[in-house]
């Protein structure tokens, strides 16, 4: 997630928190912009003072974290008042042979035990609602991606998704080579 404190000449302060490091690792290709100021951080516990910041964005974060309210609660802390709250849960994969794959996927892996924090932006709407926020519905976005089966399946078998965290790699092996295999039977006749 992102953090934007008050605007300072001809642009914006702004900073990061980066659960797993990844951030901090990689190498910032922006030449004329100065890199940003990332922490690495536990989510429910933000290493910075309250009314910090003026806004925040959270985009594809909140499903991955199991005390999803506890970092709600801290990003509200960390805002000013009446800072605002971009959130976003990502989007589904729509296509149905994806989802066919997925679902073998996971019966063969003894099925999805879903995702560690809060399955849909709704729950994260009604959070904030029970804290007195205000929640408005901003227009969907839509990206268009393209990937292929051997994409889909090794990142199911590298546990790369969240609903694959608990699955141990033998599992996630045992699963993709099944998948794998009724990749071959489907696709093969087309």
């Amino acid at each position: 997630g992102w953090l934007c404190g008050p605007a300072r000449g001809a642009g914006v302060a702004w900073g990061g928190i980066d659960t797993w490091g990844v951030w901090a690792r990689a190498r910032w290709s922006k030449a004329a912009t100065k890199p940003p100021a990332v922490a690495v951080s536990d989510a429910p516990r933000l290493p910075f003072r309250d009314a910090s910041f003026e806004s925040a964005i959270a985009s594809h974060v909140f499903h991955l974290i199991p005390r999803w309210t506890t970092a709600i609660d801290e990003l509200a802390r960390v805002l000013k008042p009446g800072g605002l709250i971009f959130a976003a849960r990502g989007g589904r994969r729509p296509d149905e042979w994806a989802r066919e794959l997925i679902r073998r996927f996971y019966a063969e892996a003894g099925e999805s035990p879903g995702v560690p924090g809060a399955d849909k932006i709704e729950e994260v709407d009604e959070h904030m609602l029970a804290r007195g926020a205000t929640v408005r519905e901003l227009p969907t976005l839509s990206v268009e991606t393209s990937s292929s089966v051997n994409d889909l399946l090794e990142n199911l078998e590298a546990g790369y998704w969240s609903a694959c965290w608990s699955l141990d790699e033998a599992t996630r092996k045992r699963a993709a080579i099944v998948a794998r295999g009724w990749t071959v039977g489907e696709f093969s006749a087309a």
